[in-house]
């Protein structure tokens, strides 16, 4: 992230007071004439004593907001980061955790923000967004997970003293994000199935370990050098040596770490085992709970886990109903907005239903990128395996049965049940975890990667010196 000398010009947006002005009026006394046996002197009245001119008041102002930061020639306003300060500090709030002192906690959000508006302006430039309603379906997963109503969903964050549409555009702005992140990463991450059969040889049935974490996270400047490792280091070390005294982990890393969910506590949930890298799971397999690790050198800088919890499992046959579906994919466009794509999809449905032949109907009009080969046929799949809201749709239909339009993240989709079966899935569900477990890691590896080049080439300009 390139950055420049803090300038004081326009930093400040005034709007004048309105001035009350005076009018000095000057008046001239006449005087009565009089008679003199002499020439009558001048009637014009002695000149009046100077007078000073009026000082005019001092210009007074109020400050309605200033402009903090440019970041790509786009400002970032004073206003908007308190907003965001506020609403995160009722968030850790929320959590119990400490709010940092106002200078670090200032500097940490403003961090944020200008890195999700580096991302945001990403996605705007490639055109991606995501639809009203899908925010709305994510929410209500969110209240859901909260047992709350979605109607009484706002309300609920008033009482947290948290905005909700604050809330909502926030949420918008990470899913964005996510799908820039998809798009650009996804397509270039590839897991081949003897990769898939070497993990699982590495891994045999067995026991399968789960840990809670929380990580701090110590970066290194992009001009890594000896020099910086060593800060890099010597930051983490003092930080274990503050966590060792019996400081809050939590706090700590709102306050120092560089993560991504630094402002959670360092919250990663839970995480397999195979997920991790390997000096992870090496410092982790004899922690005991509740302990912290020493730093651990990675390619940016050093992190520092903490171990909430450990689950170890044993692996069982595994029987799970399956369903044999097809589909047919829709994806939003400009040309083709979402209450469009919908109304298209409620027609195709009606033709189906009325005898048109779905191959056909798919490969005319299908998104999906297997409809070429297969017209559509997912064959037998786990609901587990798809993506929301697939399973909670598919628990409702009946064989033959063809759902309503729903939305997902790949587009509207109708889906046909063909069958539903009982079967033993344990090798399949085994091979499927070994999948999203290389998949993540890639993925995790790749998105940084990206995540990272997007920042470094942005343009980043400061206009108050507490931001250095």
């Amino acid at each position: 992230m390139k950055a420049t000398e803090t300038t004081p010009f326009w930093q400040k947006i005034v709007v004048p007071a309105a001035l009350g002005l005076t009018t000095l009026l000057a008046g001239c006394a006449s005087t009565p004439p009089v008679t003199h046996p002499h020439p009558a002197p001048s009637l014009r009245p002695p000149p009046s004593p100077p007078r000073s001119q009026p000082v005019a008041p001092p210009l007074k102002g109020v400050l309605l907001d200033r402009v903090i930061a440019v970041v790509n020639g786009s400002p970032v306003l004073q206003s908007s980061l308190d907003r965001q300060m506020k609403l995160l500090s009722h968030e850790l709030m929320a959590r119990h955790f400490a709010v940092p002192p106002r200078k670090i906690f200032r500097r940490q959000v403003l961090a944020r923000m200008i890195q999700q508006k580096i991302e945001l302006e990403a996605a705007h430039l490639h055109g991606i967004t995501v639809s009203a309603q899908h925010v709305s379906g994510v929410l209500a997963e969110i209240a859901e997970r909260d047992k709350v109503p979605f109607n009484q969903f706002p309300e609920k964050l008033r009482q947290e003293h948290i905005n909700y549409m604050a809330f909502r555009n926030f949420i918008q702005g990470e899913l964005i994000i996510h799908r820039m992140i998809s798009a650009a990463v996804v397509p270039n991450v590839n897991v081949t199935k003897g990769e898939v059969a070497a993990w699982i040889r590495n891994h045999p049935l067995g026991t399968q370990v789960t840990y809670h974490l929380k990580d701090i996270r110590i970066n290194i400047p992009t001009a890594r050098n000896p020099l910086t490792v060593q800060a890099a280091k010597n930051q983490a070390e003092a930080l274990v040596t503050e966590l060792k005294l019996g400081h809050s982990f939590s706090n700590i890393a709102v306050a120092d770490s560089a993560g991504r969910n630094a402002l959670k506590g360092g919250e990663m949930g839970w995480k397999a085992a195979g997920v991790l890298p390997a000096s992870w799971r090496a410092a982790l397999k004899t922690l005991p709970q509740g302990g912290i690790t020493a730093p651990i050198e990675t390619r940016r800088g050093f992190v520092i886990l903490k171990l909430l919890g450990r689950k170890v499992t044993e692996t069982h046959p595994i029987f799970a109903r399956e369903y044999r579906i097809r589909q047919i994919v829709i994806r939003p466009t400009p040309a083709k907005p979402a209450a469009a794509v919908r109304r298209r999809l409620i027609q195709l449905r009606q033709q189906l239903m009325h005898g048109a032949h779905w191959t056909t109907v798919a490969k005319a009009n299908s998104d999906d990128p297997t409809v070429e080969l297969t017209g559509g046929l997912l064959g037998w799949v786990l609901p587990k395996s798809l993506p929301a809201p697939y399973p909670r749709i598919l628990s409702h239909l009946a064989i033959r049965q063809i759902s309503q339009p729903f939305f997902t993240d790949n587009g509207w989709v109708i889906a046909q049940v063909l069958g539903i079966r009982r079967h033993n899935v344990t090798q399949r569900i085994f091979s499927q975890r070994a999948y999203s477990i290389l998949f993540e890691r890639r993925l995790r590896h790749q998105a940084a990667h990206f995540l990272h080049g997007l920042i470094a080439q942005a343009f980043v300009h400061y206009l108050v010196p507490w931001a250095h």
